[in-house]
């Protein structure tokens, strides 16, 4: 649509089609998810559906960029770093996936906590993707898939939306408010967990500017009382700051 008014259309061509988000690429053309449509039960045979990311311009046709894995429907996406698109996609493991413009997918598990869904993603100031997840959390990846989940003072159980203000924080929105996040400052630098009690590694993570990520540990055991057997990312890595470090535990 121009400023003037005059609309033009442009039709799909793949099937049953719901367009969902559009943003402008890396390369200057507009993209945009294509989640196809929901076949009825009692019309199955109403068409195939394409899902998959879509480039489009004013003096060419729709170019598809079909997303092949199962059951994954893409929603927002923006772009980012590294001269990709970065995109959020629902399914039954929610992902962050990145698309480079000559079509080749990367996939990421977005780690959404249990009964929430996955939504908006941006550019973030800081250098990675952000992203909403509902329950008042956004989640950040870095280009090399490291997601870290952080809390809100929000509790809205619908994911909101997200910007960058141009005081260089995040804004999303949420059930009867704005949120301002900050991103964390600095560096993450892992130090080594491996040989310590749960309790003196996750006061060495707090020292180090990280945080405690996903926990691996026997059942019916204190956790303070277990030994690091394994973590992830491995010490010396170089990450941004509270990047959450996952840990194995043993007796």
């Amino acid at each position: 649509m121009t400023t003037s008014g005059s609309v033009a259309f442009f039709p799909s061509t793949y099937g049953p089609s719901q367009p969902e988000q559009i943003a402008v690429g890396p390369d200057g053309a507009l993209w945009y998810a294509e989640g196809g449509s929901f076949i009825e039960p009692e019309h199955p045979s109403a068409g195939t559906t394409f899902r998959g990311l879509v480039r489009i311009t004013n003096a060419s046709a729709p170019t598809p960029f079909p997303l092949k894995a199962r059951g994954v429907r893409p929603f927002d996406l923006t772009a980012g770093p590294g001269g990709a698109l970065w995109f959020t996609a629902a399914g039954p493991v929610d992902q962050i996936g990145r698309l480079t413009t000559a079509g080749a997918y990367t996939l990421f598990d977005a780690r959404v906590p249990r009964n929430h869904t996955i939504g908006s993603i941006v550019n973030g100031p800081d250098g990675n993707l952000w992203y909403t997840v509902g329950g008042g959390r956004v989640g950040r990846i870095t280009r090399r898939g490291l997601v870290t989940i952080f809390r809100t003072p929000s509790r809205a159980i619908a994911p909101g939306d997200l910007a960058v203000g141009s005081d260089g924080n995040l804004w999303m929105t949420a059930t009867r408010a704005i949120v301002k996040i900050v991103p964390p400052r600095g560096r993450c630098v892992v130090p080594q967990l491996v040989g310590l009690r749960f309790a003196k590694a996750k006061r060495r993570l707090h020292r180090a500017n990280c945080t405690v990520g996903a926990v691996a540990a026997p059942r019916r055991a204190h956790r303070s009382r277990l030994v690091v057997q394994h973590q992830y990312p491995r010490r010396g890595a170089r990450l941004p700051a509270e990047s959450a470090v996952d840990v194995m535990l043993r007796r």
